[in-house]
């Protein structure tokens, strides 16, 4: 684990010691000595820690400032989600790898803000909410898919899934694996679909889109999120840059821009 990660990590750690202390929960103080001393030690993290963290220096003092501070538990939940937004903020943006900013970069081209709110979403979301990370992700290429189609005029159905809505994309834009005699090229593409489907399967089974039982239920941890992520990803590179390439040859049946001019 990286310094970085471990930063983000220590930040959510600290958080939920403070709503567990809040909120009639047990917190070790040894721990959060050491997570205080942590993060106030990190000069870019400790300019952006809630004030209380910095006059608090054991649980004790913490639970005389929060005690007599919100009437209820639900209120100091919020309070300290509200807190720890702008150093949880900061530091998921550091922890973004430079596929995240090509995509983001594709993605700010389309004229679309619910495609690039998708990416966002996964994004934000892979540490904190690996289920939902996993569904955005799946979102945002639907998303796109659909944009390239209704763009296009190809129809497609209310409930088609995304392996049937990358397909008629793919041949749209002769992607499609069937339309090359390269072998390379074949397989390249084959694997691009099979990214698609594997990211589906992953979805319906991890993702938060579908409800299920609790003895069966599995939970996404975050390195399924940045697997769905990075797929998710590089994908719609591969379609946008597509895409604007077939667009500039006029190969295209409807010259319609998707891109933002």
């Amino acid at each position: 684990m990286n310094n970085i990660e471990s930063t983000f990590d220590q930040l959510l750690e600290l958080r939920a010691q403070f709503v567990a202390r809040a909120t009639g929960g047990s917190s070790e103080d040894h721990r959060y000595v050491a997570l205080r001393k942590a993060l106030l030690a990190n000069a870019k993290v400790a300019k952006l820690l809630p004030s209380f963290v910095r006059t608090s220096y054991s649980m004790g003092d913490f639970w005389t400032f929060i005690q007599p501070k919100y009437d209820n538990y639900r209120q100091r939940r919020e309070f300290f989600h509200e807190s720890f937004a702008s150093a949880l903020a900061a530091v998921d943006v550091s922890m973004q790898q430079p596929a995240d900013n090509l995509t983001g970069a594709a993605l700010e081209r389309l004229e679309s803000q619910t495609v690039c709110d998708h990416w966002t979403k996964a994004l934000q979301r892979r540490q904190t909410d690996p289920d939902g990370a996993v569904t955005s992700a799946r979102t945002l290429l639907e998303s796109l898919c659909k944009q390239v189609l209704d763009e296009q005029m190809v129809e497609y159905g209310r409930d088609d899934d995304l392996p049937k809505l990358y397909g008629r994309v793919a041949r749209l834009l002769q992607l499609d694996p069937s339309g090359h005699r390269d072998d390379g090229v074949k397989q390249a593409l084959g694997g691009c679909f099979s990214l698609v489907q594997g990211l589906t399967t992953l979805r319906n089974a991890r993702g938060d889109a579908h409800g299920q039982g609790e003895q069966k239920a599995m939970r996404a941890a975050p390195r399924h999120a940045d697997l769905a992520v990075n797929v998710s990803g590089a994908v719609a590179v591969v379609l946008l840059a597509t895409y604007e390439a077939r667009a500039e040859k006029n190969e295209l049946p409807h010259p319609r821009p998707l891109m933002a001019t």
